[in-house]
C-alpha cells in the first residue's frame, strides 16, 4: 500500500511505503514527542509495522517520550493483546523511550487489559528505573502527565499537547504536529478504583 507523507520539518527521514492508513503519527522532535493513534482498529501485522517506523524515528531522533492513543482500538482481541504485551511496546522501549502513556478509554474490560498490559511491561519488560509507563484516559491527563515528566527532566516548566486523531486527519498520510499546551490531570487513580471494586465484585459472587 503505498503511503503519501506530508513534508516533516523536525524528522525529514520518512521515506517509508506500505504503513497503515488507519494511523496517525505525529512528531515534535524539539519535545522530544512521538505520538501514535489510530483512526480504525489495527490488525497485528499493521500494528507490528508501525512499531517498526516508529522506533526508527525514535532511534533517529533520540525522542523520549511515546504517548499512544488506543482508544480506537479493539485490543479486547487477544491478537492485539499478544501483539503490544510481546512486540508492539518492547521494541518501543528497546528503541530508547523513558516515558510511555497509553491512552484509554474509561470502561471496563478495556481499561483492566490495557492496566494488565501494562503492570506487564513494568514487571518483565523495564529494567531500568528512569523509564515510566503510565494509563490516561482523557488527552488532558496524558498532557498532564507528560508535561510533569517532561519539567521534572528538564528542570523547568515544560507543556506538551496530546494532539487529537479524526478522521479527516488521515488520508494515507502521516502528519506532524504537537504544540505546546496546558493540560488537567490522569485518572490512574480511577483505574485503580475501578479495578478494586471489579475484584471485589468477583470475590463476592464466586462465595455464592
Amino acid at each position: 500500500m503505498a503511503t503519501n507523507y506530508s513534508t516533516i520539518k523536525e524528522v525529514s527521514n520518512l521515506n517509508h511505503s506500505s504503513v497503515s492508513a488507519n494511523a496517525v503519527l505525529l512528531v515534535k522532535a524539539e519535545e522530544s514527542l512521538i505520538q501514535l493513534s489510530w483512526v480504525k482498529s489495527p490488525a497485528p501485522d499493521e500494528l507490528i509495522e508501525c512499531a517498526h517506523l516508529v522506533s526508527e524515528l525514535i532511534k533517529g531522533n533520540n525522542l523520549l517520550y511515546f504517548l499512544h492513543d488506543l482508544r480506537n482500538v479493539n485490543y479486547v482481541d487477544i491478537n492485539l493483546q499478544r501483539c503490544l504485551t510481546k512486540d508492539f511496546c518492547p521494541q518501543i522501549l528497546e528503541a530508547g523511550i523513558t516515558k510511555l502513556v497509553h491512552l484509554a478509554h474509561y470502561a471496563l474490560p478495556e481499561l483492566m487489559i490495557i492496566d494488565q498490559i501494562t503492570d506487564y511491561l513494568k514487571s518483565k519488560v523495564v529494567t531500568d528505573k528512569n523509564v515510566k509507563l503510565e494509563i490516561c484516559t482523557t488527552p488532558e491527563g496524558a498532557m498532564d502527565w507528560l508535561s510533569n515528566v517532561a519539567a521534572q527532566t528538564a528542570g523547568s516548566s515544560v507543556k506538551i499537547q496530546v494532539k487529537e486523531a479524526v478522521a479527516e486527519q488521515v488520508s494515507y498520510n502521516w502528519t506532524v504536529a504537537a504544540q505546546i499546551s496546558a493540560s488537567i490531570k490522569h485518572y490512574k487513580e480511577k483505574a485503580a478504583l475501578v479495578f478494586g471494586i471489579l475484584t471485589k465484585r468477583k470475590s463476592f459472587l464466586s462465595d455464592l
